[in-house]
Order: C-alpha cells, then sequence, then structure tokens
C-alpha cells in the first residue's frame, strides 16, 4: 500500500538526513526493479517525502544499477514544487515520465502541488548561469 511505502521512504529520509546536507545531497536507493509495478510508488513516496523536508538535491541508486543513478533536483516555491530528473539511459527517463503522476499524488499528499521539472537527458543550465 501508498501508505506502507510512504512510511518506509520516512524510515528512509530520517537516516539519509546527514547525507542531505553534503553537496551532492540525499541518497535514497531504490529496491523495487525500475520496470515494477512498485518502482513509481516507492520512488514518488520517498522524493515527496525528501521535498517536504527542503531537500533540494538527491541522488536514486536503481535496481538494476545499470539503469541509474538518477539526479534529482527539487526546488521549492512555496507549496509548488518543481521535479527535475537526469538520467542518462533512456529506459530510465521512460520509467521516470511513466511515474509522474505518482509523484504529482504523492506530492499532494505531503501539501505540495507538482508544478514543473521534467525529465532530462542531461542537466539543465539555470536561468542565472542563462544569463551570464
Amino acid at each position: 500500500s501508498f501508505a506502507g511505502v510512504l512510511q518506509q521512504a520516512q524510515a528512509g529520509v530520517v537516516q539519509d538526513k546527514a547525507a542531505a546536507n553534503g553537496p551532492a545531497g540525499a541518497r535514497y536507493e531504490l529496491h523495487a526493479p525500475v520496470h515494477s509495478p512498485g518502482f513509481a510508488p516507492e520512488m514518488a513516496a520517498r522524493l515527496s517525502v525528501a521535498a517536504a523536508d527542503g531537500i533540494q538535491q538527491a541522488q536514486l541508486p536503481l535496481n538494476p544499477a545499470e539503469m541509474g543513478p538518477v539526479q534529482v533536483q527539487i526546488v521549492l516555491d512555496g507549496q509548488q514544487a518543481q521535479v527535475s530528473f537526469v538520467a542518462e539511459q533512456a529506459d530510465t527517463r521512460a520509467a521516470l515520465e511513466k511515474s509522474l503522476p505518482e509523484l504529482a499524488g504523492a506530492l499532494r499528499e505531503q501539501g505540495l502541488t507538482l508544478s514543473g521539472g521534467g525529465v532530462f537527458s542531461q542537466q539543465q543550465q539555470t536561468e542565472a548561469s542563462l544569463l551570464l
């Protein structure tokens, strides 16, 4: 159930908080295989808790390992969350894109609205770097 996955995600966040303060951000290992039915709920639960806790960057080692890792950037503006994923593997990007509705629902459970972001093959430039 989503409640069970959310509870596991919250436990994982507690363990990862120390890592979240470092420059690389938090690390949330996902146990459900990328193409399994459990992937989207696990990813969504972990990232919704991370967003609610103010985590801005995370790394998601995936199962199987060759599908990842995935870099995640979370930008909060009030109750609006923009979540951007960077993944090299096309199959991984497709799985993440299919998981976005589940992520939006999990964020709603945390009182947040998914307002933007997306899935990319490489790091996106910020507006500040574009202005230079």
